[in-house]
């Protein structure tokens, strides 16, 4: 069964030649299928039809199916990395103060002295 086309991330033509628009829609519609399918299980006329590419242009940009599965890998560990640095971007402009230990102590109803009592 063919899936619906992917969320495509909006690329200008005029920004990237041919060839980078048709391995970018591959690798999109490779993480469609993949996700959906095991590597052994998708197939890459599937995954052709859905970028609307020809079957040959995987063989041309990947090599095969595992190149091409490796690409959607790479891609998304990217993604990932890019959200991550993002996230902790964000977090070091939070001003981070951790309390003191004496703070802590006092704070739990113990004096900086007073024996651990267990939780």
């Amino acid at each position: 069964m063919i899936a619906t086309a992917p969320s495509a991330e909006p690329v200008a033509p005029s920004e990237l030649g041919r060839g980078p628009l048709a391995r970018a829609a591959l690798i999109r519609a490779g993480v469609q299928v993949f996700g959906e399918n095991s590597l052994a299980s998708a197939t890459t006329r599937e995954i052709a039809q859905l970028a609307g590419q020809n079957i040959s242009a995987i063989a041309y940009y990947f090599g095969n199916k595992e190149g091409l599965y490796f690409a959607v890998a790479q891609h998304r560990s990217e993604r990932t990395r890019c959200v991550l640095a993002f996230v902790w971007a964000a977090d070091r402009r939070k001003p981070v103060h951790p309390p003191r230990n004496a703070d802590r102590d006092q704070h739990r109803g113990q004096g900086a002295n007073a024996p651990h009592q267990g939780f």
